[in-house]
């Protein structure tokens, strides 16, 4: 590429305005999802990655896979596979209490807390978790 392309490509995107998407921070409730999907649908050993773990409760054959589906474009067939993966693997997570997707707000919070306190101390310290401010019975 020359000077000139590079320089009409560069008025082209900011004649575009393209700005850089500002990260937005990580929702607590999806956070505490995905630990509790890693290690109770994916059965998180102390050598795997919470990534890792996460993509076969979600039954993916490795995460990689995980990866390419969250970076898919919205609407596209991996991203809707995505979708379908998550419910799929909430109404799982809320069945192993007993619990039906459509409950309310406090079944879903006592859910989600039994199931934290299920997960060995090792995962209910994790970085992860520990950011939000989710607090292990043992700390």
């Amino acid at each position: 590429m020359n000077i000139t392309s590079l320089r009409q490509r560069l008025e082209r995107l900011e004649a575009e305005k393209i700005s850089a998407v500002t990260p937005s921070s990580p929702d607590p409730l999806l956070t505490m999802l995905q630990v509790l999907t890693a290690y109770h649908l994916g059965n998180a050993s102390p050598s795997d990655s919470i990534a890792e773990a996460m993509a076969r409760g979600l039954g993916y054959d490795k995460g990689l896979n995980l990866m390419v589906a969250l970076r898919a474009g919205r609407g596209t067939p991996a991203a809707e596979d995505l979708s379908t993966r998550w419910r799929d693997a909430t109404r799982r997570l809320l069945a192993l209490k007993d619990a039906a997707p459509g409950c309310d707000g406090p079944i879903f919070a006592t859910v989600v807390e039994a199931l934290f306190f299920e997960m060995p101390e090792r995962l209910q310290r994790h970085p992860m978790v520990a950011e939000f401010g989710f607090v292990s019975r043992a700390a």
